[in-house]
């Protein structure tokens, strides 16, 4: 008892740490100067049956404040109204360009090989890709040079502002804040470019092009699962420096609109993300039960400080535990704060640990039982 209620408040205190100081650099590179180049950039969106969010995704790109740039969108042999809506947005801008893509090639997975498609398509010495689900301030497109300039970085991702309508789909879109407030120390791993911190979001990828050449574009890692995380993880490991921003400012994203694709695709990511071995298996079983003991650390400290009334002896650890929980979970709801999630989704942080555990554990049967994800109407195993 003693000895969890310690590991609970070294949690706690770590948590408070490191989401004080991912903050105050986040906050930094908010900040950070225009630049004075003006390079020609490449927005490569690839699009699969997204004839409602297409629209709105495109048009945010052609009100940009800065307008060195095309605009390519790869329909990804679409079956619905797609194409319709890129065609006539090609007609308003002539920096908008559809491009029709090709039958999947056997060893890629489908996001993977529309980016490989976009990347051979584009023609400018950056490339932003983003997703369909994406709005874009007038911004954007700015503050990602500005920060690969200053920086000297090849990669540039974070996250944008989440938006959802049911209180549980958004608490568990909410479980990416784990990495700011308990795994990536964002200013250090600007230094060290260690490949398992590097952290990135498919919603957003400003890159260096010369960078993605060298490593040879996408087809070294065609057929994972989680392709933004691997991608980045690439950039550090062969010496192109990869950064992770605040984007709610520049960028907001309705990444899912039901609690159950919500599942599915947290679930994907989650156990992509992931290296699959015995070790492995174990120190994230390890991990499973610390969460699940955070998630119900405050009412198992209530409990100690009730008992210990008749009972002194479990004063010591109902304290540890009670300062534990309140700094992991106050730490928890000042960045979900700060990244933009409405007051009722920061408190529910217990939950969020609980849906952590449950992706991991069915994301995990799926993927050895070879019963793989579904995503986009393709099986991925």
């Amino acid at each position: 008892m003693l000895i969890f209620s310690f590991i609970l408040l070294l949690v706690g205190c770590y948590a408070a740490i490191l989401s004080t100081t991912n903050k105050k650099r986040l906050i930094q590179l908010n900040a950070t100067e225009k630049t004075e180049l003006s390079p020609f950039i490449s927005i490569v969106i690839p699009a699969r049956n997204e004839e409602t969010t297409i629209e709105q995704c495109v048009r945010s790109m052609m009100e940009q404040s800065y307008t060195n740039l095309e605009i390519l969108v790869l329909d990804d042999n679409s079956t619905d109204g797609t194409a319709d809506k890129v065609l006539a947005l090609q007609k308003e801008d002539t920096r908008v360009r559809y491009i029709r893509g090709r039958e999947l090639n056997d060893g890629w997975r489908g996001k993977l090989f529309a980016m490989q498609q976009l990347f051979e398509e584009s023609k400018g010495e950056f490339l932003l890709f983003t997703d369909c689900d994406t709005v874009h301030g007038i911004h954007s497109v700015q503050f990602g040079l500005n920060v690969l300039v200053k920086h000297k970085a090849s990669l540039l991702s974070g996250y944008p502002l989440q938006r959802s309508t049911g209180i549980f789909t958004w608490t568990l879109i909410s479980v990416m804040i784990l990495n700011t407030v308990l795994y990536l120390p964002i200013k250090l791993q600007e230094k060290l470019q260690f490949p398992g911190f590097s952290m990135a979001i498919g919603q957003y990828l400003f890159i260096r092009k010369s960078a993605l050449i060298a490593i040879g574009g996408f087809s070294t890692m065609k057929n994972v699962i989680c392709d933004d995380v691997m991608l980045a993880r690439t950039f550090a490991r062969n010496g192109h420096k990869q950064m992770f921003a605040d984007l709610k400012n520049n960028v907001s994203c309705t990444m899912y609109t039901s609690f159950k694709d919500s599942f599915k695709g947290t679930e994907r990511s989650i156990t992509g993300v992931i290296k699959q071995s015995v070790p492995m298996f174990f120190a994230i079983f390890v991990a499973a039960m610390l969460l699940i003991g955070c998630a119900f650390s405050l009412p198992f400290s209530a409990v100690l400080l009730v008992i210990s009334k008749d009972n002194p002896a479990v004063l010591l650890p109902g304290t540890l535990a009670l300062v534990g929980s309140f700094l992991l979970f106050g730490s928890w709801i000042r960045m979900a704060l700060f990244h933009g999630y409405p007051f009722k989704v920061a408190i529910m942080g217990p939950l969020s640990f609980l849906f952590v555990v449950s992706m991991y554990i069915h994301g995990y049967y799926l993927r050895v039982s070879g019963k793989g994800f579904v995503w986009k109407d393709r099986k991925i195993t």
